[in-house]
C-alpha cells in the first residue's frame, strides 16, 4: 500500500514540474515576442555596461537637467 502512495506522490511531483516547465516556456516566448528594444532587466543593468557606449533612454532625455539643476 505504501508503494502505491509513494508512486502517486512521485507522479504528482512530475506532473507539477512539467506544468512549471511549460509555464516558463510560454512566459519566455511571450517576453521575447514583445516589441521592446530591451527588457526591463537589461535596462536595469545598463549602469554596469562597460562597452563604452552610453545609451540614453527617452525618459532620461525628458528629465535631463544641467549643472545648476534646471531643466535643459
Amino acid at each position: 500500500m505504501r508503494l502505491i502512495q509513494a508512486m502517486e506522490v512521485f507522479a504528482v511531483t512530475v506532473f507539477v514540474s512539467l506544468l512549471f516547465g511549460i509555464l516558463f516556456a510560454v512566459l519566455f516566448v511571450a517576453e521575447r515576442a514583445q516589441r521592446r528594444v530591451r527588457s526591463l532587466e537589461q535596462e536595469a543593468l545598463l549602469p554596469l555596461d562597460d562597452t563604452g557606449i552610453v545609451q540614453v533612454t527617452p525618459t532620461e532625455v525628458a528629465g535631463a537637467m544641467n549643472a545648476r539643476g534646471t531643466r535643459i
